[in-house]
């Protein structure tokens, strides 16, 4: 296999999401349709090798405390800590796309550390491809996530 549908991406992307927050943060989410608050991080990191892509997640500032206060299992977390918990997060989520993602479709790559700034941040304007996804926990804090890619899809997208 060597490239992977818009509908593929985003079912091993849903995959993805879904059980890293719930193992991560005993929290469940869910793919909608919405917008983030305006109060907002966004965690980045660039793809390395034969395949040049993007992660960006964006999400409610009260999303990664709570994210936070789970992981820590703690209500008393600093701004550190939030910082470096959604750093792991999208730590681990890059992780889990390179074994998926990277490997199916034969292009060894390897990712950035990813980096953590409040407001919104978008790493790539002008891309071959770009897939959002929107998540919402029970408390309806949002997450984006934004992948963008300058090579790996087929130009046939479903």
């Amino acid at each position: 296999m060597n490239s992977l549908s818009d509908k593929e991406m985003q079912e091993i992307l849903n995959g993805i999401m879904f059980n890293t927050t719930e193992q991560m943060a005993n929290i469940k989410i869910k793919s909608d349709v919405g917008s983030l608050s305006q109060d907002v991080c966004t965690i980045n990191t660039s793809f390395q090798g034969n395949c040049k892509a993007t992660l960006s997640l964006l999400a409610d500032k009260s999303f990664l405390l709570r994210l936070t206060q789970e992981i820590f299992q703690n209500e008393n977390v600093s701004k550190q800590d939030i910082e470096d918990a959604s750093i792991e997060y999208l730590n681990v989520i890059c992780g889990r796309l390179v074994n998926k993602v990277f490997s199916l479709v034969h292009k060894p790559t390897k990712f950035d550390i990813p980096v953590f700034q409040n407001g919104s941040h978008i790493l790539n304007e002008h891309t071959q491809y770009c897939c959002e996804l929107y998540y919402v926990n029970n408390y309806n804090e949002g997450i984006l996530l934004i992948l963008e890619f300058s090579v790996l899809l087929n130009d046939n997208k479903k």
